[in-house]
């Protein structure tokens, strides 16, 4: 078994065969390495092979890393790891997403985008909900009328947060869409100008 230790006394084990090891569930060692808090934030990988380990639910060690992202700052950037995806269609861009206010995640790529797991969450709307605090915005009219699985969609919660971004727009059809209780884009862009005048 080939073992290091850190300056903290702490060991990483970095023999494959060993990281694969799994337990009735699928819960590999891999996995427990990186939801370990003593190594949380230090044990990182970016093995193809390891990356894709994944338990019964689907759960990969990408998806384990990206929750944590926050602290090991560990992130994807090519489509196939982001687009693992466990039983209910959640993938690694989602979990990025979901914790993109402390890891500072975010993407272009329309087509990651617009991934939505069973319930039709998107990665789009999870970016939206963070913007306040991961910068994103948008104004591709596609992935502003994403919804999330209430039918709240992307522009609203931009707009929500628009007194934090500045984000704005103009478009007509953009400002007409509703969501669940009938609120309109207009509506959230409105209650930032209310507060933006007083």
């Amino acid at each position: 078994m080939k073992t290091e230790k850190n300056n903290k006394n702490k060991w990483v084990i970095s023999n494959p065969e060993i990281l694969k090891l799994a337990d009735s569930n699928g819960w590999t060692v891999a996995h427990e390495l990186v939801k370990n808090p003593i190594f949380s934030g230090e044990w990182i990988t970016n093995n193809p092979e390891i990356l894709k380990l994944a338990n019964k639910q689907g759960w990969t060690v990408a998806h384990e890393l990206a929750r944590h992202s926050g602290k090991n700052k560990w992130t994807a950037n090519d489509k196939e790891t982001l687009k693992l995806k466990d039983k209910v269609g959640w993938t690694v861009a989602h979990e990025l997403a979901k914790h993109s206010g402390k890891n500072k995640w975010t993407t272009s790529d329309r087509e990651i985008l617009k991934l939505k797991d069973k319930y039709g969450q998107t990665v789009a709307y999870l970016l939206a909900l963070r913007t306040n605090e991961n910068g994103w915005t948008t104004n591709d009219k596609e992935i502003l009328k994403l919804t999330n699985t209430f039918g709240s969609t992307v522009a609203h919660k931009l707009a929500y947060y628009s007194d934090k971004t500045g984000w704005e727009t103009d478009d007509e059809e953009i400002l007409k869409l509703t969501n669940e209780n009938g609120r309109t884009v207009a509506h959230e862009l409105a209650k930032y100008f209310k507060q933006k005048i007083l």
